[in-house]
């Protein structure tokens, strides 16, 4: 048996149809980089500062940046030794923070007894804080001394 060969489209045919096949992969890759977003998004800055509570520093906790734009998400950072340093969303935020101390109690543990740990920081610092900070250009030390 013998097998023809076909002909392909004539030359003009093929040119337009890699001219359109460029084109969709051109459309397929700029829908792709839309959808992932590339780097897009809020912009970021790098937030410092203070955390006391009572005069003490705060040893070990969380300071949790809210923005006020409910579609974006909070920002946590670390509290160690009274200082936090972390990248945070510009814009508007409720501030919330949060930190454990051992209580000098014992609990059991797996391994033996553990000290028990509580949180310290007041609800209208955390749970219903009324601490705002806004995030921005020339605006990223924010100090929280906090009190009773």
């Amino acid at each position: 048996m013998r097998l023809r060969h076909r002909p392909g489209p004539p030359p003009e045919t093929q040119a337009e149809l890699r001219v359109t096949r460029s084109f969709w992969i051109l459309f397929a890759l700029a829908g792709f980089l839309a959808v992932c977003g590339c780097g897009s998004g809020p912009k970021m800055y790098d937030v410092s500062g203070d955390v006391s509570f009572d005069g003490q520093p705060v040893e070990d906790g969380y300071i949790k940046f809210a923005p006020d734009d409910k579609t974006l998400g909070p920002d946590a950072v670390p509290i160690k030794g009274g200082k936090y340093s972390g990248k945070v969303k510009g814009g508007k935020h409720k501030v919330e923070i949060t930190a454990v101390r051992e209580t000098g109690k014992t609990l059991p543990g797996p391994n033996g007894p553990e000290p028990e740990k509580a949180g310290y920081i007041p609800e209208k610092y955390n749970a219903n804080t009324t601490l705002t900070a806004e995030v921005g250009p020339g605006n990223t030390k924010h100090d929280f001394p906090l009190k009773k």
